[in-house]
């Protein structure tokens, strides 16, 4: 009896001492980002997080993996969201395995958004987009650098897509962030919708009512006469059989050829039968009054 009792201290004993020493020496935690021998039936702890974000960056470019920030729900809810939470949960998990060993991978709560004014606008205005939706999980992958936006996944997407589809989303991500290509398949989501552009305005025509036509020879009568100069002639409006109009200065009239003068100086032949007809009856008013001086 005493030999066993001398047995059960020796036992307690060791017990202690054995204690003391994993006390002394406690097993170091998992390094950040680091999942070797992890349970993959659950999102680890110790992922990166709103609060790690640059380590997670630095992280990235370090490893020229791509930058990828999931969004999930926040903890607790109605007993009635339980199934919801859980179909949540899973696709979490899903997603988080499958692109783990192509990228850097930034686990966010959806309900601790004021935390995300550390990232960096660009990044800020990927994750709030509309586009993403407002279900969980979803996905927003950024650059090593975290200046550009290469894919996105909303929480729709994610759950309709296989693992193994989810583990090549994962591969091309790392090309993408290779060759810093936005994804034409999963393209990165706006912060807002593009607003159209104005239409611009019409500018007045600033050129003759027509092609300038090449100049036909004049009646004989016509040329018998000669061209007649208009003397102090002055910019006033011709319009042409198209309704279109310009400013110019008439110069001379040839038959049945005028010169023009434009505002810029430039000197315009013109067919006066392309004129309108009162364009037509000024210019024979304007010949008139300078032919009898």
């Amino acid at each position: 009896m005493k030999n066993l009792s001398l047995g059960i201290a020796t036992i307690l004993a060791t017990a202690a001492v054995a204690n003391l020493a994993l006390a002394a020496n406690p097993k170091p935690a998992a390094k950040t980002g680091d999942f070797k021998g992890a349970d993959k039936k659950s999102i680890p702890g110790n992922t990166y997080n709103a609060f790690t974000y640059d380590d997670a960056q630095k992280d990235a470019a370090k490893k020229k993996k791509p930058l990828a920030l999931m969004v999930t729900g926040g903890e607790g809810g109605a007993a009635a969201d339980k199934d919801k939470m859980e179909a949540e949960k899973a696709a979490g998990v899903k997603t988080f395995w499958a692109i783990e060993d192509d990228a850097v991978i930034v686990v966010l709560k959806g309900n601790n958004s004021v935390s995300w004014s550390r990232f960096p606008e660009n990044v800020q205005q990927g994750v709030k987009s509309a586009s993403l939706g407002k279900e969980y999980p979803k996905l927003l992958v950024v650059t090593d650098d975290g200046t550009k936006a290469l894919a996105s996944l909303t929480s729709e997407k994610i759950k309709a897509l296989s693992e193994k589809d989810l583990n090549k989303f994962g591969k091309e991500l790392k090309k993408l962030n290779a060759s810093k290509t936005p994804s034409t398949d999963n393209p990165p989501p706006s912060a807002e919708e593009p607003k159209p552009a104005a239409k611009p305005a019409t500018p007045p025509a600033a050129t003759p009512p027509a092609a300038v036509p090449t100049p036909t020879p004049a009646p004989e009568a016509a040329a018998a006469a000669g061209p007649v100069t208009i003397k102090d002639s002055a910019l006033e409006a011709w319009t042409n059989s198209a309704g279109q109009a310009i400013q110019a200065k008439l110069l001379e009239v040839n038959g049945d050829q005028i010169t023009f003068e434009m505002a810029n100086g430039a000197k315009v032949p013109y067919a006066i039968n392309k004129l309108s007809p009162a364009s037509q009856k000024r210019v024979e008013e304007v010949k008139a009054a300078n032919a009898a001086k």
